[in-house]
């Protein structure tokens, strides 16, 4: 690219665009200069000055366009859309944690083919620099374990949970659902699917290793009930993000955990995302940060676009390493399907697992292998990881119905 200013083919005007939109004309307006941008519905913007189209590829084959910033989001047509785009070699950024999770390695094979750079900072973590940070600077650390709280959503309904005890669990997601926390249907949050994406992307960039989402096990909250709210008399429930590396094998796990308060994310509240790296040389690196909004986002895309014209380290695969999940968890409490009480404890005890009864229909096992929790899953209406210290006491049968999200 000339000394000139870069010119930006922006696709998608929404919250996070006109964000970027608002930050590169305040701050970058000398370096930068959008010269499209692709929206379907120009007519519902009253904006002054801003060039619209409704034809997504027409910044793609546009000759005077550098770079790309994709943030429509979904597989299609934003897959074929920034294919093409590095096929006529731009520089593409893009906030799609979706479609890098499951097209990554194509994406940037195609990029490197042609000479340009795919950037995706704001995939994962919102304003947190995981992903520069993985590259540039942690390279040689040697990473053993990640974990993180990578979505604000259920950070934030977990964070009411512990503030207001007595509040009906389908009271908080209505209120998270009313602040924009939530959709309708929060299955994609509160499931882990979420995470599972966000997981798949840093594993690729902390490890060299291509994992799809699908195949990392994902412990719901969908189920998460009053019944289960006694657990915040011994700590704070999070929902994380885990990747370990031990002896060249590599587990991926989302679930639900309780933390004590010397723990270095009891803090970390509401729309807040933390990530903790554990590496061979330098011991713990934390990084806290807001994981949703239109300017936290924003800002990772700009970080991209500053980055651009340098050439990031390349990530290569490290192919002797065996995704497995062997990790095994401390102890870990289960509730049990309605009706599936006996079930669930024949099949903990078929598995060779030690388990203490808590409650007519809850359960904490101990030593539990991951992939041995994979399978009692279904048996499970909540899954949540208990610290080594905590002793969940035995309780009273519940005398209420069952109120879960559904």
């Amino acid at each position: 690219m000339s000394a000139s200013k870069i010119k930006i083919g922006l696709a998608g005007f929404g919250v996070v665009g006109k964000h970027v939109y608002q930050q590169i004309s305040a701050d970058h307006s000398t370096q930068f200069e959008i010269v499209k941008v692709a929206i379907k519905h120009p007519e519902l913007h009253t904006e002054t000055g801003i060039p619209f189209t409704t034809n997504i590829f027409e910044l793609a084959y546009d000759p005077d366009i550098d770079v790309i910033i994709e943030l429509i989001g979904g597989i299609q047509p934003a897959h074929e859309f920034i294919r093409e785009s590095l096929r006529q070699k731009k520089h593409v950024i893009t906030a799609n944690k979706f479609l890098i999770a499951y097209h990554g390695e194509e994406l940037r094979k195609l990029a490197g083919e042609n000479g340009v750079q795919l950037l995706y900072e704001a995939s994962v973590g919102g304003s947190i620099p995981i992903l520069s940070t993985l590259n540039c600077n942690l390279r040689h650390h040697q990473i053993h374990s990640i974990t993180g709280i990578i979505n604000g959503s259920t950070n934030f309904i977990l964070t009411r949970l512990h503030q207001s005890p007595k509040t009906p669990v389908e009271t908080i997601l209505k209120e998270a659902r009313d602040l924009g926390f939530l959709e309708a249907d929060p299955s994609y949050d509160l499931k882990g699917w979420d995470i599972q994406q966000k997981l798949a992307v840093i594993a690729w960039h902390a490890f060299g290793v291509n994992v799809l989402p699908g195949q990392i096990p994902a412990f719901s909250l969908m189920e998460l009930a009053d019944e289960d709210k006694f657990l915040t008399s011994y700590g704070k429930l999070k929902y994380f993000a885990n990747l370990e590396k031990q002896d060249g094998h590599l587990s991926a796990w989302v679930l639900p955990e309780l933390v004590t308060e010397d723990h270095p994310f009891y803090d970390v509240n509401n729309e807040y995302n933390a990530i903790r790296l554990n590496t061979r040389y330098s011991g713990n690196q934390v990084l806290v940060g807001k994981g949703a909004g239109g300017n936290p986002t924003a800002c990772s895309v700009i970080a991209d676009l500053l980055a651009v014209e340098h050439q990031l380290p390349e990530v290569k695969a490290d192919k002797q390493i065996v995704v497995n999940h062997n990790r095994i968890l401390d102890q870990v409490y289960l509730r049990a399907k309605k009706g599936q009480t006996k079930k669930l404890i024949l099949a903990v005890g078929t598995q060779g697992l030690i388990s203490r009864l808590i409650g007519s229909d809850r359960i904490v096992v101990k030593n539990v292998p991951l992939v041995a929790l994979a399978e009692l899953q279904p048996l499970a209406d909540i899954v949540v990881s208990l610290p080594k210290s905590v002793f969940i006491e035995k309780i009273q049968a519940p005398t209420y119905s069952y109120q879960t999200v559904m």
